[in-house]
């Protein structure tokens, strides 16, 4: 009952984070003719989107019959969480101050997020953290 719950609460707040991130992006194409990189909109809703994929992984250990089975799904989906992280420290740094009328971002934080989101892209492909989680 209780396992049954949980699964519940996890599919409902991973859902909710999957509508909101297609609810964003779907309205940011209004408007602003900014490249998507430098757009908050985008980043935000790329950010919660990958975090709903993640939190759909994790609830897998609810409907697995194995552990086996479990950690094949954390294999395919925890990668969505760094790069998740990338995406949300990008929106941090693109938010504009109240007293900004133009968002300038230093070159440094933006160097800082491009490596981030790099460093979570790498993880899908090379599959080197995964490995851990199955030891």
């Amino acid at each position: 009952m209780l396992i049954q719950l949980l699964f519940h609460i996890e599919t409902l707040i991973a859902s909710y984070f999957l509508w909101q991130g297609v609810y964003v992006f779907t309205r940011a194409f209004r408007g602003d003719s900014r490249h998507w990189v430098s757009r908050v909109d985008y980043n935000t809703s790329f950010a919660t989107i990958l975090v709903a994929v993640f939190m759909f992984g994790v609830n897998m250990e609810f409907v697995s019959q194995t552990s086996t089975e479990y950690i094949a799904w954390l294999k395919l989906t925890w990668w969505a969480l760094p790069l998740g992280l990338g995406f949300w420290f990008r929106t941090i740094i693109l938010l504009p101050q109240p007293e900004q009328k133009q968002i300038k971002v230093p070159i440094w934080k933006n160097g800082l997020s491009i490596i981030l989101i790099l460093w979570g892209l790498s993880f899908a492909p090379i599959n080197w953290f995964s490995v851990l989680v199955t030891n």
